[in-house]
Parts: structure tokens; sequence; C-alpha cells
């Protein structure tokens, strides 16, 4: 790996490339861009992962944890998880990302109690293989919200347990026929019920966020406001109030 951490180690990077990485696939070496395990936290911004080979994952994370934001992963080649490969209660989160030609069995790769969340992203044009494969059995264990899928073979989605699917387009059913997706009744916790909508491939989420109703509410459940109204206080009210 270009970067390997270890135990309990704190990394961040800002416009970072990783290109043209090699772990010979053939010797079973992980993690062509980066290997991180046992309680490492990485966070990344404007971080790109270019023509990176390994066996397994150009970012393979075994009981570690990725946070990354602007980022890209193109072109890049594994046995399986050519963008991520999860492990050992590993977990990964891309939001406003992008994703396109990397090839193997499948992009992203989530097993043994691990999880993905991937948010207002983009993936396309994979050559071969599955999109995600999740091997947990935990549902809710991938988290898709609001990703594009461009291009890209199908079945596009493999999963053990239940997924989420929220305000995703570019799947048919096809691309989930062997995947339980949740359902309205299911995902209160990621779309609150009078907002939500069962569709053909997922849910439809919408809520007003600043005012303006949108379908792709990216961090809806996250922050809300609320409005209230406060009746005047007097005098007295104030001497008799204990603060």
């Amino acid at each position: 790996a270009s970067l390997s951490s270890g135990q309990n180690a704190d990394i961040v990077m800002e416009d970072v490339l990783f290109e043209g990485n090699f772990a010979d696939p053939a010797s079973g070496v992980q993690g062509s861009a980066i290997y991180s395990t046992t309680g490492s936290i990485i966070t990344g911004t404007r971080v790109d992962f270019r023509n990176n080979v390994a066996a397994k994952g150009t970012v393979r994370l075994s009981s570690a944890n990725l946070d990354c934001t602007d980022c890209a992963f193109v072109d890049n080649h594994a046995g399986t998880g050519s963008a991520l490969s999860l492990s050992s209660g590993a977990s990964a989160t891309l939001r406003s990302s992008h994703l396109s030609g990397n090839n193997g069995s499948s992009v992203f790769q989530v097993e043994i109690e691990s999880s993905l969340r991937v948010r207002a992203s983009t993936v396309a044009d994979t050559p071969s293989g599955v999109v995600v494969l999740d091997t947990t059995s935990n549902d809710f264990a991938v988290e898709l919200d609001t990703v594009e899928f461009v291009a890209n073979p199908s079945p596009a989605i493999v999963a053990a347990g239940q997924i989420l699917l929220q305000n995703c387009r570019g799947l048919s059913p096809a691309d989930i026929a062997n995947v339980s997706v949740g359902a309205c009744a299911l995902t209160e916790a990621y779309c609150m019920p009078e907002a939500c909508a069962d569709w053909v491939t997922g849910t439809n989420c919408t809520c007003i966020i600043d005012g303006v109703e949108t379908p792709q509410p990216v961090g809806c459940m996250e922050s809300g406001e609320l409005e209230m109204a406060v009746p005047s206080l007097t005098p007295r009210d104030i001497a008799s109030t204990t603060f």
C-alpha cells in the first residue's frame, strides 16, 4: 500500500492523488493505495484514486474508518472491492464523490460487521461485476442516499441483508432483483413517514430545506428547525421562576 496505518492512527488528507500504485494481485496483496487497520480514522477531502491495482481494495479497511468528501475513484482494478473493501467492523462514508471505470467483481465490498454510506455521489461506467457486494447479512449495513447510477452492469447490487436506497436514480428493478430494499415503513430513521414514498427501486424522500421542497434532501434527518410561540414574561413571572 502507498499508505499503511496501524493501531488507532488519525490521518487527515486534503488534495491528495494516489495514482499508479501496484500491489501484485497474484500475491494477494490488499489495499493498493491505502491499507488501514485497528481503530484508525482517515478523513479525506478532494482525494483522488486513479489507476491503482491490488488483489482486494484500492482502499482496504479492517476495523478502521474512512470519511471522504469530494473524492474520486477512477479506473482502479482489484479482484474485489475495486474502490473500497471493508472488513471486521470497518466503516466508510463517501459524500459528493465520483466513481467510474473501476474494474473487479465489485466496486464496494462490505463484509464482517462493516458498513458503507454513500451520499450525493455518482457511480458510472463499471466494466464488470457489481457495484455493491454486501455479505454482512446486517440490515442497513449499506446506505445509498441520492446516488446516481450510470452505465453499470446488471444486477448492480447484491446484498445478504436489507439495504437503504433513498432518492437513487439510474437503477431498474433488474438491478436489485435479489435485494431487499427498505420501504418507508422500515426507514423512519432516514426519512419521516410524512415525507416518504415507496418507489420501484427503494424510497423517495422529500422535505423542506430553506423553505424549498426538494426530492434530494441529503442530511435532511440530521438537522431541523422548530418554530414555537413563547409567551411574554412579566416581572412577577420572572421573580417566581427558578433558573
